[in-house]
């Protein structure tokens, strides 16, 4: 007999609700650790969430929190009857046994609001799933992204205020004035090795699509491997050294390819070769004739260990899947993201052109303007610098003149060059 979920009732703990917003009120001095846990939102009762609000909004002015300031704050916005009045903000006080366990009816408070949100992601999917109006990629791909948002996102709220986003700005922007928070202690992006790109951009800016365009045969994937090999072998090293230097985490840079056109073992031999700084060529030679050509060979095999050596531990995944698609890229970032501790440097897409649509379009052109706009989307949900290779056309070679390439010679351009 199938269960009637309407008799349900969603998970919450009032106790717990209640017993947050008394410590709060009790010890202000807890407001910046509770703040960060927990937002209105995650509040099960009406009235709580309006209490707390009210709270955040008080600390934030005057950095003190009592019941008092609680009252006169309410009684100005005409909410106090609402929440039950003056009684029920002191019937909070008298709830907490102990200030010294609010961090723990935080985390209660947060874990309950998640459920709830699962709960509320589940029936979006039970219902796009019923449906069958939308293709399975596309469902799979939706269900995964709302599990995702809730598990990964945790207490981000899908809007923010002018206030909040100027107060986290400028936040930001103090972290970002140690050197002690940028990468190398200069870079605020992620930063490609090439010196004159770095010092003019600051690095590779988290959540941005960036596109390196060229025709065939022009080095397209070599740039993007040198990119990856920088960040994944001397920037990673470089920045493990720097936090154990500083006592802090490292801010590692897991890098992610996709490579559509080559095999995994291709592009690992151009790295590895490139890393040693011998020619790939190594990989296919025939076997030396003379003394002098084996010691030359054995030198540089020499070289070729000491290389591989050093991508052991890289943190460089390579997937070499062909047909794949921007949905099946989209779920693959986000694993590696979660297996990786939440941390993703980069992501490399060889090539933009070669990506599977996920249904039929009347043109190419439509199909890559729906993929760049889906890799603009992705760079933004995780939060990391991608890198899309693309072809260029013909154009530039038919000029007579003015040969130096332009954003519409890109291949099937049409919304690549707005991206």
């Amino acid at each position: 007999m199938p269960r009637d979920e309407s008799l349900f009732v969603a998970p919450h703990n009032l106790d717990a609700e209640k017993a947050v917003i008394g410590s709060l009120l009790l010890d202000s001095q807890i407001a910046d650790e509770i703040f960060s846990i927990l937002k209105p939102e995650c509040f099960y009762l009406e009235q709580h969430k309006k209490i707390f609000s009210a709270l955040r909004d008080i600390y934030e002015e005057t950095h003190l929190i009592d019941v008092i300031s609680l009252k006169d704050y309410l009684i100005r916005r005409g909410e106090i009857e609402s929440v039950g009045g003056i009684e029920y903000l002191t019937s909070l006080i008298d709830a907490v046994p102990t200030t010294k366990n609010a961090t723990a009816y935080a985390e209660v408070v947060k874990e309950k609001w998640i459920l709830r949100e699962l709960i509320s992601a589940s029936n979006t999917i039970s219902k796009m799933a019923y449906a069958e109006q939308e293709s399975f990629r596309s469902i799979v791909d939706t269900a995964e992204r709302l599990i995702y948002e809730v598990t990964e996102q945790g207490i981000k709220s899908p809007y923010s205020s002018a206030k909040d986003i100027i107060m986290e700005m400028m936040k930001r922007n103090e972290e970002l004035n140690d050197e002690n928070n940028r990468y190398l202690g200069k870079y605020i992006g992620i930063p490609i090795g090439f010196l004159g790109f770095d010092n003019v951009t600051s690095g590779l800016m988290p959540g941005s699509l960036n596109i390196v365009a060229a025709r065939p045969g022009m080095g397209k994937t070599s740039f993007a491997l040198n990119i990856a090999q920088f960040v994944g072998i001397t920037l990673n090293n470089e920045e493990i050294k720097r936090g154990e230097r500083l006592g802090r985490p490292p801010l590692t840079t897991p890098v992610l390819i996709f490579s559509l056109e080559m095999s995994k073992d291709e592009l690992m031999k151009r790295m590895v070769s490139a890393e040693a700084m011998v020619p790939a060529e190594i990989f296919r030679r025939s076997p030396p004739k003379t003394e002098q050509e084996k010691d030359e060979l054995a030198e540089k095999w020499r070289l070729i260990h000491m290389a591989a050596n050093r991508f052991y531990t890289a943190p460089i995944f390579i997937d070499d899947s062909g047909d794949i698609s921007l949905l099946e890229i989209k779920g693959k970032c986000r694993r590696l993201k979660k297996e990786m501790g939440g941390r993703l440097g980069l992501v490399i897409i060889d090539y933009l052109q070669l990506l599977r649509p996920e249904q039929k379009y009347d043109s190419m052109v439509h199909a890559i303007a729906d993929i760049s706009r889906g890799l603009k989307i992705l760079a933004k949900e995780l939060n990391v610098p991608v890198i899309a290779l693309s072809q260029l056309n013909r154009e530039p070679e038919k000029r007579k003149e003015h040969k130096k390439p332009m954003l519409s010679d890109l291949r099937e351009s049409g919304a690549i060059e707005q991206d």
